[in-house]
């Protein structure tokens, strides 16, 4: 995942979006939470209008995708990150 920060076209960054939100929607919650959405969240700083517009409409439909139920103490701060 950190080689998107060096792509320099910018359609390849959309594809690279589009890959995150894929791979993180068959995902489980902790997966999301601590690899996916943090990138997406940079990409949201991107200095191209398109790739964060896109990586922050990947971030809401990822957040709609949440399914397990936080019931472990370690959740626990998985959850507040959401909440």
């Amino acid at each position: 995942f950190s080689n998107i920060r060096t792509i320099s076209s910018v359609s390849n960054r959309l594809a690279a979006v589009e890959l995150l939100y894929v791979i993180g929607r068959a995902s489980t919650s902790r997966v999301k939470l601590s690899k996916i959405i943090p990138f997406l969240l940079n990409l949201m700083g991107d200095s191209e209008e398109r790739v964060a517009t896109y990586s922050l409409r990947c971030l809401i439909k990822l957040f709609y995708t949440f399914k397990d139920v936080f019931n472990s103490i370690e959740d626990t701060r998985y959850y507040r990150t959401i909440v």
